[in-house]
């Protein structure tokens, strides 16, 4: 029994509009999605990879398989995640591809480590504003604790959140809100090793409005060597109830972020929607 492997990976950021993009993805006729969006294999040691391969591959469909069931977590009204089942059923013959998108690569993951398993994946990155990213998710840490998760750590206000890891920085290491927000310290790396032929730089503002949403889509669809469908159904997914960050704060993070943004604009040649 052979599997897919995977085309495409979804390799961050988290809290960019990951979800939703997987989902639209895996609506695409030509595609049929694995048993969970977020494997997270890559989160792994090397060696530990090496020896697990095969339950990797476990997660995407078998070759010339026409069906496939992905079990999808989703938020409710209320911000509760729950999981569902959502069955694909394809014609074999229009199967091509197969994907994943374990949000947490980009910022997590050396890159050399996909390029030792997946040397040919074709790699999408969401870059969302920085502030709203951040504080969503400190949100998403918020809902961990109230569910009774453990984090590592005791969570404090977002204000003490942010006073943490701006201290953690100073000391030269990470924390979950502000570094995984500054794009350019990881995006760079990623280049190097994969090239700009392999990286579909998205931004996440675009899959807000219907009009550039579905433009992007049939871009992307191509890039990828889909039909370019344009009347595809594009809700949102694992979108959390809003909440408004305090001014002070966005003003506060806005400063913090504003060279970070300017690196990554002169990196890209072009600035995003959000700045």
């Amino acid at each position: 029994m052979t599997r897919m492997v995977p085309t495409f990976f979804i390799i961050g950021e988290r809290k960019c509009g990951t979800s939703s993009l997987f989902r639209y993805l895996a609506d695409h006729p030509q595609v049929l999605p694995g048993k969970r969006k977020e494997p997270n294999f890559f989160a792994h040691p090397p060696e530990y990879l090496r020896t697990h391969w095969e339950e990797y591959l476990a997660n995407f469909p078998e070759t010339g398989k026409s069906s496939a069931t992905l079990i999808w977590p989703e938020l409710n009204a209320q911000g509760i995640l729950y999981e569902e089942e959502v069955t694909y059923v394809r014609t074999a013959a229009g199967i091509t591809i197969t994907g994943e998108a374990s949000a947490n690569t980009f910022f997590d993951v050396p890159p050399e480590i996909v390029k030792e398993f997946l040397p040919e994946i074709k790699l999408i990155v969401l870059f969302r504003n920085p502030v709203d990213r951040a504080y969503s998710h400190y949100r998403m840490l918020r809902r961990f604790t109230d569910e009774g998760r453990v984090i590592g750590w005791q969570l404090g206000t977002f204000e003490e959140e942010l006073d943490r890891e701006m201290a953690m920085i100073r000391d030269g290491n990470y924390g979950q809100l502000l570094a995984p927000s500054s794009y350019i310290l990881k995006l760079p790396a990623w280049v190097e090793h994969f090239g700009w032929e392999n990286i579909r730089i998205l931004d996440s503002q675009r899959l807000d409005t219907p009009g550039t949403l579905k433009e992007t889509m049939v871009d992307l669809y191509r890039w990828l060597g889909l039909e370019p469908i344009a009347n595809g159904r594009y809700p949102r997914y694992n979108q959390a109830p809003p909440e408004a960050i305090p001014a002070a704060l966005r003003d506060r993070l806005e400063t913090y972020f504003r060279p970070y943004n300017n690196a990554l604009f002169d990196y890209l040649g072009y600035r995003l929607l959000w700045e």
